[in-house]
Formats: structure tokens, C-alpha cells, sequence
């Protein structure tokens, strides 16, 4: 062994991902970029696919070791928990499409007594297909009109302009005195 110091070996220096002056990747690397994310959660989803299987697998397996009081308990446990974790997929499914049928009908409540909610269902992480219940409450709107919202007149598809002024709003040149007194006549008793 030598007495000098050896020097740590010198990477090149990082550049910058997507730095300003570079140009923006050609369509057709989007395109392979798309293209591989498919492939990617097509990948993902076999593989959850397998897992579970093999987690099932592997219970069945536990199942086969236990006595049959532990069995017993573990199956009540299980029960248990697909209960528990089905009634929540329903709260979760029956908020999700009551916030949706809101948006589009005048009657959330008919809405939902009219709709086959177990047509849906709740993934793993506790979200609905927000777009297939979009779907059918459409559908269910055209073939029940009343539920329909009317649909508001606007001359020239104009959006409603917002009000104009300060109309005593605090901070405004009047200060809020305008609303102030308004505010005290109204609710001062009358000396009649």
C-alpha cells in the first residue's frame, strides 16, 4: 500500500432533467412513452391479479395447519372483515353517486333509488368508476325526463356576469359605512 491518498473517482456532472433549452421530445418518443406506461399497468394489474391468488393460496394453506377451533375463529374473522369491507364499499358507492346524481338531477334521492347500484363496484383503494355512473345517470336521465335539471337560458352561451361595485364592501371607498347603516336602520326598533 502506498501512503498517498487516492482520489474518490469524478462523475460528470448531472444535468437537469427537461432543462428550458431543451427541445421537446418528438411525438413518436410520446408515443413509445405511452406505449410502455401501457404496458406497464397492464403488467401491474396481471400481477395483483397473481398476488391475490397466491395470498388466497397461501390462507388455504394456514387453513389446512390450524386446529379446528383456530380455523374456526379465523373464519369468523374473515367474515368479519368481508362484512365490515362491503358495507363500506356501499357507503362509499352510495355517497359517490349521490354527489354525481346531484350534479344532474333535481332529485338525488329518486335518482338513486332508480339506479342499480351493485352494477358498480369499489376497487381495492376505495374508489368508484366515477365515468360508468356518470353514464347511467345520463342514461336514466334521458329515459326519465322529469329528473332532468332545466338547463338555463343564456343569451349567446354568455356566462352571468358577476355583480359590479363595491356595494359597501369593507375597504371600499364608502368603507362598509353603506351596509353599516342600512344594516342599523333595518334593525333598529321603529319609535312609532
Amino acid at each position: 500500500m502506498s501512503d498517498q491518498p487516492q482520489e474518490p473517482p469524478q462523475e460528470p456532472p448531472a444535468t437537469p432533467p427537461d432543462s428550458p433549452g431543451e427541445p421537446a421530445p418528438p411525438d413518436d418518443d410520446i408515443e413509445a412513452i405511452r406505449a410502455e406506461r401501457d404496458r406497464l399497468r397492464t403488467t401491474v394489474t396481471a400481477e395483483r391479479t397473481k398476488s391475490k391468488g397466491l395470498e388466497a393460496d397461501l390462507s388455504k394453506m394456514r387453513n389446512a395447519q390450524l386446529g379446528e377451533s383456530e380455523r374456526a375463529i379465523a373464519e369468523a374473522r374473515l367474515a368479519g372483515r368481508t362484512e365490515a369491507l362491503a358495507e363500506a364499499n356501499r357507503r362509499v358507492l352510495r355517497s359517490e353517486a349521490r354527489a354525481l346524481a346531484a350534479e344532474r338531477t333535481i332529485d338525488a334521492d329518486t335518482t338513486l333509488r332508480m339506479l342499480d347500484l351493485d352494477a358498480f363496484d369499489v376497487d381495492d383503494d376505495g374508489n368508484v368508476d366515477r365515468k360508468a355512473i356518470t353514464a347511467a345517470i345520463d342514461e336514466l336521465v334521458k329515459e326519465k325526463t322529469f329528473l332532468a335539471k332545466p338547463e338555463v337560458p343564456r343569451p349567446n352561451g354568455a356566462q352571468p356576469k358577476p355583480p359590479q361595485g363595491t356595494r359597501g364592501v369593507p375597504g371600499s371607498p364608502a368603507g362598509g359605512a353603506v351596509a353599516d347603516d342600512w344594516l342599523r336602520q333595518t334593525l333598529r326598533p321603529s319609535a312609532r
